[in-house]
């Protein structure tokens, strides 16, 4: 009997992952345990785990990440999980969640949703020139910083609206995509972050890299990892009209602070990490899809490059 350990802060999933080993056949396989010293297997917050780090024994051999991000697992040193251990992350459950998010706010910019509401309460009936000047979305290019899963959801999203597309990636090329990020940044009108955060993504953008790539001042909209640039540059960077604006569900300390220049800036948008929020019933599914992989030796959906740190 193979030992499961829980621990995150998603109250129901302790009871959907018992029902869901019942109902599959696995109960005389997998136990949920309450003692970490017995589990082979962990399914857990990051930052409960990394809390707990020397709690892990040589006898666990996976942990399941409730998160898509990683990065908590990993230090200067590499990965601080005892060797050996498999690590899988929350995979295939955040893309179209975060593609609503990505095209909402696009939307919202091109049709001037916030002027009309504006101009609503004022009382006024804007004549329609004012709209005329909306740019159609087909005429606008999407970049994608970041191509895999997620990157590839956005991409198909705004593919819908006739937008053009060209995304980063550093494992695949072909048409729509470049393993050069000054590519990317001349030819949008947006640019979304979906970079993981490695030591390579840290400070990947910069206002002085961003003023001497963008061409045409996009939008820039962060739902990745907020180390992919500093509070500094992303103001440095509005301020001189290099972007456009700037879409931030992701910061670089979190919570934001509330003394943070970012709170008002008039053209920075701040939402709190909600572009995907990890649901219960996904995390159990997949957690539950992966046992089954686990014990049939089949390869688990999610696995982390340790190399790679995602």
């Amino acid at each position: 009997m193979k030992k499961l350990f829980l621990l995150t802060s998603i109250k129901e999933v302790p009871l959907m992952l018992t029902e869901g080993l019942k109902e599959r056949g696995l109960g005389e396989q997998v136990e949920i345990s309450t003692n970490m010293n017995d589990a082979e297997i962990i399914v857990a917050d990051p930052g409960m785990l990394i809390d707990r780090i020397g709690d892990v024994t040589e006898r666990v051999k996976w942990v399941q990440s409730t998160w898509a991000g990683v990065n908590r697992f990993f230090g200067e040193g590499g990965c601080v999980l005892p060797k050996g251990i498999l690590l899988t992350r929350a995979e295939g459950m955040f893309g179209d969640a975060m593609a609503e998010y990505v095209m909402g706010h696009i939307l919202h910019r091109e049709r001037r949703f916030n002027d009309a509401a504006e101009f609503q309460q004022a009382k006024i009936w804007k004549e329609t020139d004012y709209f005329r000047q909306c740019r159609p979305l087909r005429s606008l290019t999407l970049g994608i910083l970041g191509y895999g899963n997620i990157g590839k959801k956005v991409a198909a999203a705004a593919q819908v609206f006739g937008m053009q597309t060209i995304g980063l990636t550093r494992s695949s090329s072909g048409k729509g995509t470049t393993h050069d990020i000054r590519e990317v940044l001349a030819q949008s009108d947006y640019i979304v972050n979906i970079l993981p955060e490695t030591k390579e993504t840290i400070g990947v953008l910069t206002a002085d890299s961003l003023a001497a790539h963008c061409t045409r001042a996009p939008t820039f909209i962060n739902v990745g990892r907020g180390s992919a640039i500093t509070e500094a540059d992303i103001i440095a960077a509005v301020d001189a009209g290099t972007l456009s604006a700037a879409i931030l569900d992701v910061v670089p300390t979190e919570p934001l602070p509330p003394t943070s220049p970012l709170w008002t800036h008039p053209k920075v948008t701040i939402t709190p990490h909600i572009s995907a929020i990890t649901l219960a019933a996904d995390i159990a599914a997949l957690t539950l899809d992966n046992i089954e992989r686990y014990l049939s030796r089949d390869p688990l959906v999610g696995t982390v490059s340790i190399a790679f740190g995602y």
